[in-house]
């Protein structure tokens, strides 16, 4: 053995792995990322396996390529990079474990950034490219709002499905593809502009799904994570999120109204910045200073949320003003006293900002 491997092995469940290393290591390692079918000569294993293949295989390729000024730096970057990885310095992401060194596809960035038109092969190709690159074990991402809202029409004279129609085959493909054919399931996000016409019943998704969880369970049916029965549940395999423009906040701070901009049509409506299914939910603007100190803002399902400095008092529930379409309670357990709770991030885009607002099943519990 190299001297990277100086040092206790232990065999652990027929595998030879570090005895150093904690038993959570240990089983992701060998459910996740020895390859090979089980039970046949071609599975991986031990750890050592695992790294060499990885390694060996970037050294050949930094060989190949004239990375190295000599053999001897080659031989060098093998051993500094197996130690590394052995004593857990640093870990790869998935892809990398999963493909590096196998006859797969050399697969190795961990998230890929998709695009989607408004017609029906470009949707399709949507489809088949997010579940190639989730075969591979990587994640994917993309936003929705070119694509027609179900408030316009057809060339054909009926009415088109919109966005928040076409996810829901991505959601089942998602659900049902494993990543890099081991048990960890795709990674996936969608966005929608807040200014797309559907960006309300968008918004909604999660919302009516999780009712439906909570309606079945109680009607006896099981809705545990992995249950027989979850898989009737839609919109779960994906991070929803709302891509917000500086119209929209600006409106937020005047209490005024912000226009929906449709896809083929005219502007189909304007509704109130302000607006969430709470009537009694605070009306204040949020203080463009409050604004700017927000640390993150976070999409991801449901509902949006800041985080920033402690305000006073009645700004904890400016939240609201910002959530223009918040469905639910934020959990009360989250909210420290005198402040504001949920995550924000801003990332300005050109001239827009970017809001991933994180959305929960329930919200505005103040």
């Amino acid at each position: 053995m190299r001297p990277a491997w100086e040092g206790g092995v232990a065999l652990r469940r027929g595998v030879e792995l570090p005895d150093f290393w904690s038993v959570n290591a240990v089983n992701i390692v060998t459910s996740k990322y020895f390859r090979g079918a089980v039970g046949t000569p071609q599975r991986e294993t031990g750890l050592k396996q695992l790294i060499d293949r990885i390694v060996k295989t970037y050294r050949k390729a930094g060989e190949e390529n004239s990375y190295f000024a000599s053999p001897a730096d080659a031989e060098i970057f093998e051993h500094e990079l197996a130690h590394a990885l052995l004593h857990q310095i640093f870990s790869f992401n998935s892809p990398v474990w999963f493909n590096v060194g196998t006859p797969q596809p050399q697969q190795v960035s961990a998230c890929f950034i998709l695009a989607v038109d408004d017609s029906m092969e470009s949707i399709l190709d949507w489809y088949k490219e997010e579940g190639m690159i989730f075969k591979g074990g990587s994640g994917a991402g993309l936003n929705l709002s070119r694509i027609r809202s179900s408030k316009e029409l057809l060339s054909s004279g009926g009415n088109a499905s919109g966005p928040v129609s076409f996810m829901r085959g991505a959601d089942a493909s998602a659900g049902t593809i494993k990543s890099g054919g081991a048990t960890r399931r795709a990674a996936k996000m969608v966005i929608l502009d807040v200014d797309h016409p559907d960006i309300e019943a968008f918004i909604e998704t999660k919302v009516k799904e999780e009712e439906k969880i909570r309606a079945l369970r109680d009607a006896g049916f099981d809705m545990d994570l992995g249950g027989d029965d979850i898989t009737s549940v839609q919109y779960q395999n994906a991070n929803n999120s709302v891509r917000v423009n500086d119209e929209f906040m600006k409106a937020v701070e005047a209490g005024s109204k912000f226009g929906l901009r449709a896809q083929m049509t005219e502007t189909p409506a304007r509704i109130e910045a302000r607006r969430s299914r709470r009537p009694s939910a605070p009306q204040t603007a949020i203080p463009r200073a409050a604004a700017e100190t927000a640390s993150a803002v976070a999409l991801s399902s449901s509902v949006i949320c800041l985080q920033g400095p402690s305000p006073p008092s009645p700004a904890r529930a400016q939240t609201a003003a910002v959530a223009s379409a918040a469905i639910g309670t934020v959990d009360s357990h989250s909210i420290p006293a005198g402040g504001i709770t949920a995550r924000v991030r801003n990332e300005h885009l050109g001239s827009a900002m970017t809001v991933w607002l994180s959305i929960l099943s329930s919200c505005w519990s103040m």
